[in-house]
This record gives structure tokens, C-alpha cells and sequence, in this order.
């Protein structure tokens, strides 16, 4: 069979349904926290080395929708799992979904509940699919799934990913984001 012929979309709903259940996955909530340990004991079990990339949040000041939202030094981080490539290791795909979610028409005090199914557990449900299809590929170069935190609010832990990465020398070869794959939005 061939990869994509292994993709079994009862994977990706239950993973939805699952990310839908921590009720929110704002950040800073108790939620987003488990929420990034699920994944990243998900993709350990499948047998990829994970990392959780931390970094900090300082939003000033932001009117989003409509709703003032502001953080000052909140940890946050990213779950990397990688898959190392046999001939070029240096070389990187990534591929990247936003485990955060964000409730549009609501303060930054009642986002607790924000279930993010389309925005974007979807993503997240794909990317994970995608990475148990991958887990016993050879690959020949490194790739690399990464799990953004803090991007509803101003793509921040994809931002922070971009400036280490390029701080580093890494030579990234194609990015591929999978962002609310599952709304029926038509815009």
C-alpha cells in the first residue's frame, strides 16, 4: 500500500474528538498544558524522540475580534518530534500544526471554554496520522512535526521555531502547515 492509502480517518476523528475534550487549549490554561503532554506522548509512542521547546509569551496589549487580550512572561512551548534522515540529517522537512485554540467572541477570562475543533485540532489530527503513517519510513532527510503553541495571538511559537532555527544555520528544505483543514469556512 502506499502512504496515503494508509491514512485512516477514524485516527483523525478520534484525535479531533480527543483534542476537543480538554474543553479548551488556550493558552496558559491548565488545559493547553495537558493537552501538550498528550501530544507529546502520543508521538513518543510511535517512536519518535520529542522535545518540548519552551519559550515565553509577552503580549502586550492586543485587540483581537474585538476582545483585549495581554500576557507578560507566560511559558509556552512547542512539541517537536523528529525522525532522523539517513543521508542527509541536516536536511529538514517540517511539517506543523498549532495545538492552541482560541474562542473569537470571547474575553481573555472566558476562553475556557474554546474547543478548537477545526482551528485546529484538525491540523493537529492530520499531522498526527501523517506521523504514524511515517513512523517506520526510512527517510532521507530529517523530518521534523511540530507542534506549535501560542499562534492564535500572533503565530508565536512557529515565530520562535523560525528565529532558532535560522539562528542555528538549519537548512529547512520545505515547510508544510496544516491550519483548520477541517472548517467549512469559505474564505
Amino acid at each position: 500500500l502506499s502512504l496515503v492509502q494508509k491514512i485512516a480517518s477514524e485516527n483523525i476523528d478520534h484525535d479531533v474528538r480527543r483534542l476537543v475534550s480538554f474543553e479548551t487549549r488556550f493558552m496558559g490554561s491548565d488545559s493547553n498544558a495537558a493537552a501538550s503532554v498528550w501530544l507529546g506522548n502520543r508521538l513518543t509512542a510511535l517512536g519518535y524522540s520529542v522535545r518540548y521547546d519552551t519559550f515565553s509569551v509577552t503580549v502586550p496589549g492586543r485587540t483581537f475580534f474585538g476582545h483585549f487580550f495581554s500576557f507578560s512572561g507566560l511559558k509556552q512551548w512547542n512539541v517537536i518530534a523528529t525522525r532522523r534522515g539517513s543521508l542527509f540529517p541536516k536536511k529538514k522537512v517540517v511539517i506543523g500544526a498549532h495545538y492552541d485554540s482560541i474562542a473569537i467572541d470571547r474575553a481573555q477570562r472566558d476562553q475556557v471554554l474554546a474547543p478548537g475543533a477545526d482551528d485546529n485540532a484538525s491540523g493537529v489530527s492530520a499531522l498526527l496520522e501523517i506521523a504514524r503513517v511515517m513512523q517506520a519510513v526510512d527517510v532521507d532527510v530529517t523530518v521534523e512535526f511540530a507542534l506549535w503553541g501560542a499562534e492564535e495571538l500572533g503565530l508565536i511559537g512557529s515565530d520562535h521555531y523560525a528565529r532558532q532555527a535560522r539562528a542555528n544555520g538549519e537548512e529547512i528544505l520545505v515547510m508544510l502547515q496544516l491550519d483548520a483543514i477541517g472548517t467549512r469556512s469559505k474564505t
